[in-house]
This record gives C-alpha cells, structure tokens and sequence, in this order.
C-alpha cells in the first residue's frame, strides 16, 4: 500500500451521500475509504493497456505509390508511427502488429517498439482477413483493447474514447468521423449512442457518418469474431444487429488511405 496523503477537496453534496451509503463498519469503514474505495474502482475501469494495429492484407492492397500505407507520411509523419504515438500517449503500451507481407519493413521502422516507449508483438494474419488476424492475437490480450487499421490517419485523443466506452458500457465501440457524402462506402445508422445499423460498401444508401477503422472492444467480444473473412463486412454488421455496437463521433482529422 502507497503512503497516504491527507487533501481538502470540495464534492457534490449528492455524490457525498452515494459514497457515505458504502459504509458497511466492515470492508469500508468510514467516509475516507468509501472514497478512496469508488476512485480505485474507477481508475482501474481506465486502465487499458492493450491494442491491435490491423497492418496487413495483400500486398495489392497494401501498396500506396512507392511505399504502404501504414508507411506513408502524413504532415510528415508515417501512419504507423501516428497511431503508436496516440496509442502511447492514451497509455497503451503492449501493441500487437499483423502486417503480413509488409513485415519486415514496419519491424525496420518502429521496430520492438521500445524507442516509443512501448512493447510491440508480431503476429501472423495468415491471409484470413481483419477478423482472423484479430483472433490470432487473441492469446496476447487481457481486458478492453483497441484495434486499429493500420491505414488510418488520425488526431484525436484516445483517451476520450475510452472515457466514452466505459460511460456506454457496451462490450464495443467505434469511432465514427463525419465525411462528403461522396467519399463514403459506408450505411451507418446511429441512435443516441448506438450504431443500429452498419454496412460497408452497400448498394444502395450511403451516410456521411463513417466507420474511422478505429474500436474499442472488451475481452469477451473474441468469440463472436470470426475466425476468418472481414470485421467490417461481417462481424460489426452483426454487432450492430444484436444491438452490442456504441458510435463514438469525434472531430479531428481523419483520413483513409485507400
């Protein structure tokens, strides 16, 4: 146990009330401990230290010019090394990789990880699409984590998202962005919070809410991953389905390197 330190601070009367009525005489036994008790509870619920960058896929798809997407430069700055970066500063430090054919030049780039201040893993995406290279690095998560396409730009604070998946409480969440109707593939219907529906690339209607490639999943979503084939063509549309599927809107720039 830390040393303690004694504080003055100034709480809402009605929150003094909910924290006094977790006095028990017997685990929480006075005012200080009921408090001290609901901030642990929820700092633990932030704590979130784990993410898949989803960098891999067929070569075709993979080439952008003379060098891959997760490579490209934006303002300078190498996609991949962009999302290491949020990731790091939203305190994730255990990252996983699937980069597939592309591996070797991301290891030359960010490499272990340890000159960002983070730990990262390579994992196979054995050509079985997002979703089964996201059940292959199954064995390496513990808690909420994020996945992230490896071919998305973004500036918004991570953190606020985690802040959203835990007031949801939903097993998960996607970031949406807001783009010209004619640069979207995607049919997203949001409700409050809630994505009621999701479809990529559909045939018919079209949204200016999009999918940003970005989640924030709990732990017990790994089953209901497929195996193989596409999280955004098969397993978010059937997230959305039984209702399990949050949208968080941010603002910020974002694009899609496609």
């Amino acid at each position: 146990m830390g040393m303690k330190e004694k504080i003055s601070i100034t709480i809402d009367s009605e929150l003094i009330r909910k924290a006094d009525s977790l006095i028990d005489s017997i685990s929480v036994r006075n005012r200080s401990q009921a408090l001290e008790s609901l901030l642990r509870k929820a700092l633990a619920e932030r704590d979130i230290d784990c993410a898949v960058i989803l960098a891999g896929g067929e070569m075709s798809r993979l080439s952008f010019g003379e060098t891959f997407k997760p490579l490209a430069k934006i303002e300078g700055i190498p996609i991949l090394v962009n999302t290491i970066s949020r990731l790091k500063s939203a305190g994730i430090t255990r990252i996983m990789i699937a980069a597939g054919p592309i591996k070797e030049r991301v290891f030359e780039l960010v490499g272990d990880g340890s000159e960002y201040g983070v730990k990262i893993t390579y994992i196979k995406d054995n050509k079985t699409g997002t979703a089964g290279a996201l059940r292959n690095a199954a064995r390496y998560i513990s808690g909420p984590f994020f996945v992230i396409l490896g071919d998305v730009y973004f500036d918004f604070d991570l953190r606020k998202m985690i802040d959203f998946h835990r007031v949801n409480r939903e097993i998960a969440t996607m970031a949406v962005s807001v783009t010209e109707l004619g640069d979207s593939n995607d049919s997203l219907k949001i409700t409050g919070n809630k994505i009621t529906e999701f479809s990529y690339q559909p045939r018919n209607s079209r949204t200016y809410h999009v999918n940003a490639g970005i989640y924030l999943f709990n732990e017990e979503i790994l089953p209901m991953i497929a195996k193989g084939g596409s999280l955004e063509k098969e397993s978010l549309p059937s997230l959305a389905r039984q209702g399990h599927l949050s949208g968080f809107v941010f603002s910020g720039q974002w694009r899609h390197l496609k």
